[in-house]
């Protein structure tokens, strides 16, 4: 099981390989970060051969609160996860932005946080990251490497 965020070729290359050697394969990106492994509030994304897909579910069951199971064999779990990440930069460049605006407005940023929060422009990242971009020195947490 690959949990890994990769490019669909290189989880279908993967998968050829394995597949090649007599071994099961699933290309099954996770969404949810550390904070929410601990918690077990993951989010997976598996694709695959059903053998391979039936195979690992208990174990994918245990390791998240959310398994989605995208049809069309390796390499479309983590096209699925491609396109969620290209959604969640929109979502922090958008809120890194509304709080840029609202600074250099002079509006009081922590105020603009909890307006937006109780109202339609509110997102996960928003609420998440916007925290983060309040304070002093904001814990890093996700990785480039």
């Amino acid at each position: 099981v690959l949990t890994s965020t990769v490019t669909a070729s290189w989880a279908q290359k993967a998968d050829k390989t394995f597949r090649d050697a007599g071994l099961l394969f699933v290309d099954c990106p996770v969404s949810g970060g550390p904070a929410r492994a601990r918690t077990g509030d993951l989010t997976l994304i598996a694709s695959g051969e059903t053998e391979c897909l039936d195979f690992a579910k208990p174990v994918l069951d245990a390791l998240a609160r959310e398994v989605h199971v995208i049809l069309g064999g390796a390499g479309r779990g983590s096209t699925v996860k491609c396109v969620h990440q290209l959604l969640a930069g929109v979502h922090i460049c958008a809120a890194a932005e509304a709080m840029a605006m609202a600074a250099k407005a002079g509006i009081d940023v922590s105020q603009l946080y909890d307006i937006v929060n109780g109202a339609a422009g509110a997102s996960w990242m928003f609420t998440d990251r916007g925290k983060r971009m309040l304070e002093e020195e904001p814990e890093v947490k996700s990785a480039l490497a």
